[in-house]
């Protein structure tokens, strides 16, 4: 089952919300250094602490709460207004504020702005406000940025989140320096928070390029949740636009992302247009993973029609997939349906595959049963690792009813040997989804 990114795909966003709310005054993007560049990894940038705050001029409009309807307003300090924004208690208007008042974040103001920051905790509830603090310092000082945040909370996923907010601040404005710098450190784990950064804040402004950027990069979690953002953009530009993209991308891996992740977006709108595509795609291995993706999504929404469909394809990866995630998402709602759907399919190995899924699932409540289902699998060798799955778990459950079971099972000894000595059941092993990955095949 896929496990959903949502803080890292919901990055941009809450930047985009904070940043549209806070427009009201029509103020111009941030400044850069005269050269339009920012500091590298040689240049160090000047840090707040080495520097004395001026005191600023701005006169940014933000929420005032007693203002009649239409004529809010509140001028004064950037720190002040930090200050009053920061105690407002409703979220939409805590974030327009920061918008507005960090839209005049400069190398001038920026110690103020910090010191309203001292009172705000480092913490999972204050972590929109950090970000878009980091994205608008990102803007002229990243590396700045990143340091300040390293300081602040000395490591952890804030610095991660920290510094991928204060690279997509860079990279909003000037990409390719984002690039050098990155390309100039060593820490490689912040490398993929950095490369994160510069997708979300390049692709809504050249999605093609950003792109492009990602397959130059070595695959991982990272490159995948990065492909997931320029899927996004590219749906924007139309399906047709989007899929062409995906199929044209060379390197196997990175296509399987696309895929992937091209699936699961497109699947929650249009099952039959995402299925229609699929099936130009059928059975090959970077198509698998998508074939999942459209199972499940489909699976949630009308089970017998997803479990129909898949029953339906060639024997293959694809079948296996979509299969095993349908009738495993179905028999978790209504066991006695799946059953009588079972019954009713011819036999072959796409009802193998549904009865050894569907023995999966109801072994937590009647192991019994989910053995009786195993034994009827007519491929032997599915028939043996359900069986022995089933049985790993029931010696879990109950010990001694599955070794009363074992003597009669028909396993072969080396089979028996793994029901009677079964794994940890939180030892798991599988590939991660959003990088080299793959799922055991049954």
């Amino acid at each position: 089952m896929r496990r959903e990114t949502f803080i890292l795909i919901a990055m941009p966003i809450l930047f985009g919300l904070g940043f549209i709310l806070g427009k009201r005054s029509g103020t111009p993007v941030l400044p850069t250094t005269d050269s339009g560049t920012q500091a590298s990894g040689t240049d160090k940038a000047e840090t707040p602490a080495s520097k004395p705050s001026r005191a600023s001029t701005s006169t940014r409009i933000i929420y005032q709460a007693d203002a009649p309807v239409g004529q809010e307003a509140y001028k004064g300090p950037i720190g002040v207004q930090l200050g009053n924004a920061l105690q407002e208690a409703n979220l939409m208007k805590r974030l327009s504020g920061l918008a507005n008042a960090l839209s005049e974040l400069n190398e001038d103001n920026i110690g103020e702005v910090l010191e309203a920051f001292e009172k705000l905790p480092l913490s999972f509830e204050t972590a929109q406000e950090y970000r878009l603090l980091m994205y608008a310092w990102g803007q002229f000082d990243a590396p700045a940025a990143i340091e300040f945040m390293r300081s602040k909370a000395g490591g952890g996923p804030a610095v991660w989140f920290g510094g991928a907010s204060a690279m997509s601040g860079w990279a909003a404005n000037d990409p390719q320096s984002a690039i050098q710098w990155v390309n100039e450190q060593e820490d490689e784990r912040m490398k993929g928070a950095f490369n994160m950064g510069i997708v979300s804040g390049w692709v809504a402004k050249d999605v093609r390029s950003a792109a492009e950027y990602v397959t130059t990069l070595e695959r991982s979690r990272e490159t995948g949740r990065m492909l997931s953002m320029v899927s996004v953009e590219m749906l924007k530009q139309g399906r047709s636009t989007a899929t062409s993209w995906a199929e044209g991308l060379e390197d196997e891996g990175i296509r399987e992302d696309a895929f992937r992740n091209l699936s699961r977006v497109m699947s929650r709108d249009d099952i039959e247009g995402t299925a229609t595509w699929l099936q130009d795609h059928v059975n090959q291995k970077y198509s698998d993973e998508a074939f999942d993706e459209l199972a499940e999504e489909w699976s949630r929404k009308d089970p017998q029609a997803a479990a129909d469909f898949f029953m339906g394809l060639p024997e293959g990866s694809s079948q296996r997939e979509g299969v095993h995630e349908s009738v495993e998402t179905w028999a978790r709602k209504d066991t006695e349906a799946v059953a009588d759907w079972i019954n009713g399919q011819e036999a072959g190995r796409g009802k193998d595959l549904a009865v050894a899924s569907y023995a999966d699932e109801l072994v937590r409540d009647n192991p019994e049963s989910a053995i009786e289902w195993a034994s009827t699998i007519q491929d032997e060798e599915l028939r043996n690792k359900s069986l022995v799955d089933v049985g790993q778990r029931w010696m879990r459950q109950d010990a001694e009813a599955a070794k009363a079971w074992l003597p009669e099972s028909g396993l072969p000894a080396e089979a028996l040997e793994k029901v009677s000595n079964p794994p940890n059941r939180y030892d798991f092993r599988g590939g991660s989804r959003g990088g080299p990955s793959g799922r055991g095949g049954r």
